[in-house]
């Protein structure tokens, strides 16, 4: 599945993203520091390709990563994990990656 994750770069408030191979049956997202540390999560809403999460002013500047995980309509296990750069550290831009077991 591949996901298109926007604003880039984040400077606080809402994250958004788009399942581009349609939404997840069930779904959880954890926010991560560059350690593996978990900072936040929470479940997806089901069945939609849309998702947001409202991150306020809770992030830093400097990079975090975001993954998704869930079942699509066929029952396959979803992946995607992103690489987020919070403005006023480093390069600004996304690294996205799907996988599917």
């Amino acid at each position: 599945v591949q996901a298109t994750v926007y604003p880039n770069p984040l400077q606080g408030g809402i994250l958004h993203w788009r399942l581009e191979d349609g939404g997840l049956r069930e779904g959880q997202w954890r926010w991560m520091d560059l350690q593996g540390r978990v900072l936040g999560a929470g479940n997806m809403v089901p069945g939609q390709r849309n998702q947001e999460i409202d991150l306020g002013d809770q992030l830093s500047a400097g990079m975090y990563l975001l993954e998704v995980q869930g079942r699509n309509d066929a029952g396959r296990t979803i992946v995607h994990r992103s690489r987020l750069v919070v403005e006023g550290a480093g390069p600004n831009h996304w690294s996205d990656r799907s996988d599917t077991r």
